[in-house]
């Protein structure tokens, strides 16, 4: 079984300064795509984080940080694609990635 592996399989696509997970890193591929849908898109029905399986969040739609509204399992394509210069498409995730390298914290983080 893969979940006690000691290096992980999958970590988030946002920098740690803009995830709250504590490690950012995941063995399983369920775990990962649960935890960008839970903690990084915005779902407009939000009892659907309740829902116990993930193809059943998958067809919910929601909207990207960027702005960009569409369906969870296709935006789980967008949030990890990267364009020809190899950045991320995503606005807000490119942006996140800049502030980034700049050093500059979460703005949104209380501590």
């Amino acid at each position: 079984m893969r979940t006690h592996d000691s290096q992980p399989r999958f970590k988030c696509v946002y920098p740690r300064t803009f995830c709250s997970h504590k490690t950012g890193k995941f063995n399983r591929q369920y775990d990962f795509k649960k935890h960008l849908l839970h903690s990084h898109f915005v779902l407009r029905d939000y009892k659907v984080i309740k829902f116990k399986s993930l193809n059943q969040k998958l067809g919910q739609e929601g909207q990207c940080m960027c702005g960009m509204a569409m369906i969870a399992r296709d935006w789980l394509n967008h949030i990890i694609d990267i364009d020809g210069f190899g950045e991320y498409s995503c606005a807000d995730l490119k942006e996140k990635w800049a502030l980034h390298r700049a050093g500059v914290q979460n703005p949104s983080d209380n501590t």
